[in-house]
């Protein structure tokens, strides 16, 4: 994981990406959807076939082209920020945060259950409102997980991007 992060760009990569601000844009435009109970639901049912047609294509990028072509890809002064591992590791995280937006949407799922009365009998003791506890801890969950399952998805284009320009670069090389 820690090779697969630098080779991606890191939390700087991350945070100035476009799909990222894209997701964040969308995951607020979104809020009524993510804001009520359930909303797993849909995550949970399109992330399995997503993570299938994903690992296809991440299994077709790599065995792309001709032997050449691959070593071509593979070469670069520094072999460890090769095209073929840049390309690869955008793939890769491409994959790791649907299979996170899944465990994220299942743990939703798991622990969508009403507060333990010992626990709303310590926070009213604090003189706080357990339901104002109760809705800040979904809304922090809650937004932060559909963000990450948007993500996701945005990252759906840049993958496409990235296989659509091997794809240009395999066919100036042929």
């Amino acid at each position: 994981v820690k090779r697969y992060w630098s080779f991606y760009g890191g939390w700087k990569e991350l945070f100035s990406s476009a799909y990222f601000h894209f997701a964040l844009f969308l995951t607020v435009i979104l809020f009524p959807f993510w804001s009520r109970p359930l909303w797993w639901e849909t995550v949970i049912s399109i992330l399995p076939n997503l993570i299938g047609f994903s690992l296809g294509g991440y299994a077709i990028l790599l065995a792309f082209g001709d032997e050449d072509f691959q070593i071509l890809l593979s070469k670069s002064s520094d072999d460890e920020k090769s095209t073929f591992m840049t390309v690869s590791s955008a793939f890769a995280h491409f994959l790791y945060i649907q299979f996170l937006a899944l465990l994220l949407a299942l743990f939703a799922k798991a622990y969508y259950l009403p507060m333990p009365q010992w626990i709303q009998t310590g926070i009213k003791s604090l003189g706080v409102e357990p339901n104002t506890v109760i809705e800040c801890l979904q809304f922090l969950i809650w937004s932060g997980s559909f963000l990450i399952f948007i993500y996701a998805l945005s990252l759906g284009i840049a993958a496409t991007a990235g296989i659509f320009r091997v794809s240009s670069w395999f066919n100036r090389y042929r």
